[in-house]
């Protein structure tokens, strides 16, 4: 019973110590390879970059007008871009054109978001890596290395990442990209009396093209 009862004290204090920073390890051995493999992906591929660039600039002119934040997602394709949030099709198109529209008059900080992916994915990466030199200059692996590591990531990972979308991921530069159309997905549970009920935010997918440029014969 006293066997019992330490054990149920003292497993989360090992969890902690030992099985935590191993797995965070072996987790940040994979995040070492394939980050700078997928942000290298992105830079290479400039329609990706630039409807990343709009996806972003989407959704902050749509943060701008509700006032709130949190509350919309979204990420790039080649032919366009998806935004998830509780809008009409409208605001989203609407929010899309303005936010192409002010890109090309040279508002480029709205081609940067603070919840972007690539920040998110860089503070990881650097938080591992500050974990990874610590482990090899203390020769010890613990709780307190791990925690030292997630504060420098936290410190440190939104500039980094802000600049990495910047200089990688985004091209802010859109004026040879064109806003075609929008595609609606509603995600709705049916009720009583034949209502709807929204279940999770809606779907939208905003269609992009190049503008054509013609020859001047």
């Amino acid at each position: 019973m006293i066997f019992l009862f330490l054990l149920i004290i003292f497993l989360p204090i090992l969890f902690l110590i030992f099985i935590l920073p191993i797995g965070y390890l072996i987790h940040g051995f994979l995040n070492l390879l394939t980050i700078p493999l997928q942000i290298i992906e992105i830079a290479i591929n400039r329609k990706l970059r630039k409807n990343h660039a709009l996806e972003h600039a989407t959704i902050n002119v749509l943060e701008e007008r509700v006032g709130r934040k949190n509350i919309f997602s979204g990420y790039a394709r080649e032919n366009g871009f998806y935004v998830f949030g509780p809008a009409s099709p409208y605001e989203i198109f609407s929010s899309s054109i303005e936010g192409r529209e002010r890109l090309i008059n040279g508002e480029k900080n709205l081609a940067i978001h603070n919840r972007c992916g690539t920040s998110i994915a860089v503070a990881s990466f650097l938080t591992f890596l500050v974990f990874l030199i610590l482990l090899i200059l203390t020769h010890s692996i613990n709780i307190l290395l791990l925690l030292l590591a997630f504060l420098i990531g936290e410190i440190l990972g939104p500039p980094l990442g802000k600049l990495t979308q910047a200089y990688f991921t985004t091209d802010a530069n859109v004026s040879d990209i064109k806003i075609v159309d929008i595609e609606y997905n509603p995600k709705n549970i049916f009720g009583p009396f034949g209502i709807t009920y929204p279940s999770r935010s809606s779907s939208f997918f905003i269609k992009t093209t190049e503008v054509e440029k013609f020859k001047v014969l």
